[in-house]
């Protein structure tokens, strides 16, 4: 033991049984902090064994000096006089770190969950939705086809649970968020390998998703809107309109529903892109209420386009192609 170490224990503390938890030299008798204990992780490999036939491809199995477990606690393996004593009824009970020796196949496939969950935890999305992934995922590799980019087939099945469970998210966003993760997706080569991974999976037992309507993204939008409450209140009052703007939106989110039941046949046939679409909706809905209570346009487009992420001219083309001719 370091001489300095040693010192501290006489001067501070009659003991002369010390532990380390959490970084920290603390005695065992009374629990007195005395110091901190730096140890640097490191891996030392051991020697390789002359009995194998591929001896020279391969050095010796690494192992281990220190680590950190989940409470950040150094925890020494090599040396005894470092170890931590049985009864650690004094102190709290430490978390251990299980160390698994995975096979080549079984890290792949723990890596790209792993990326999984780092993106599930950025777009916000439920653990059902995670979970389906991650069954249509191993699905997909347990089969004989080969999967050229492992990342773009965990996009695929992301997008195809979220389609299976109607929600929100869009393509859009899942391939955004992979990209700023750092993994190069893109959205035609996931379209066209995904005719592949549809039909495996279906081979496999599961359903074929259907794609998204206008109807899946109107409460998106009405939540937008909801956001930006401030400004449909000013634009009430420069309408001179006496409503309040939560009455408003709830007009607004009944009207949207109505138009999505009558237009349903029509838009069945045609396919456009049902988040754009949805937006153009909200901008239809609004100029029925106008028309409704006789007041000028109280929904721009370029302000509508800022508030639910759609570019203006998409709104405005839609509705001048499909929804004017219902007014």
């Amino acid at each position: 033991m370091n001489q300095s170490i040693l010192g501290a224990i006489e001067h501070t503390c009659d003991h002369m049984r010390e532990i380390i938890i959490s970084g920290k030299i603390v005695c065992q008798q009374c629990g007195l902090e005395i110091g901190e204990h730096y140890v640097n992780s490191m891996v030392t490999t051991g020697k390789y064994t002359q009995k194998s036939r591929f001896s020279r491809q391969y050095v010796g199995s690494p192992y281990q000096q220190s680590y950190y477990d989940g409470l950040g606690t150094i925890i020494h393996i090599d040396k005894e006089s470092l170890k931590g004593v049985k009864n650690l009824s004094k102190f709290r009970r430490l978390k251990r770190m299980n160390v698994l020796f995975l096979s080549k196949e079984h890290l792949k496939v723990n890596n790209t969950l792993k990326i999984l969950h780092k993106v599930g935890f950025l777009l916000d999305l439920p653990y059902y939705i995670l979970n389906d992934c991650a069954i249509r995922y191993k699905k997909i590799n347990s089969t004989e086809i080969h999967i050229i980019n492992r990342v773009s087939c965990l996009c695929f099945c992301l997008w195809d649970s979220i389609r299976h469970f109607k929600y929100k998210t869009t393509l859009k966003e899942i391939l955004k968020i992979f990209r700023k993760t750092g993994h190069r997706v893109n959205g035609k080569s996931i379209i066209r390998d995904g005719c592949i991974y549809r039909e495996t999976l279906y081979k496999k037992g599961m359903r074929k998703t259907s794609p998204k309507n206008m109807r899946d993204y109107i409460a998106r939008q009405i939540a937008a809107l909801s956001n930006n409450i401030d400004y449909i209140k000013n634009r009430l009052k420069t309408k001179k309109l006496s409503m309040k703007p939560e009455k408003y939106i709830s007009k607004l989110e009944s009207l949207c529903y109505c138009i999505c039941d009558k237009t349903e046949k029509y838009f069945g046939k045609r396919s456009l892109n049902p988040f754009d679409t949805s937006a153009a909706c909200v901008y239809f809905a609004g100029l029925l209420l106008s028309k409704q209570y006789k007041v000028k346009t109280i929904m721009i487009q370029n302000k509508l386009a800022k508030i639910t992420n759609v570019s203006a001219y998409c709104i405005r083309d839609i509705f001048k192609v499909h929804f004017k001719q219902f007014l």
